[in-house]
């Protein structure tokens, strides 16, 4: 999982977070299918918990592959330095 997909949920689960603190206790049994208010509330917690801890690599800058020199061998014309 890259690092903005980390991020980008992140925000989605705190957003969610402030909708469930602004519902009532039956919207949110309703709307979540659980038995309390606090049960979705510490799901959400939980989650963004692993997330703030998650420690995995962010492979969006460089992978490490020679594109010139692939292109190159392959007797492809390089499109890109």
């Amino acid at each position: 999982m890259k690092t903005t997909d980390v991020s980008n949920r992140l925000d989605d689960l705190y957003s969610e977070v402030e909708a469930v603190k602004g519902m009532t206790e039956e919207t949110a049994q309703k709307f979540y299918n659980v038995d309390s208010k606090d049960e979705i509330l510490s799901i959400l917690y939980e989650e963004i918990t692993a997330l703030e801890n998650y420690q995995g690599e962010d492979y969006s800058e460089d992978d490490g592959i020679d594109y010139v020199g692939l292109q190159q061998s392959l007797g492809l014309p390089v499109t890109r330095w």
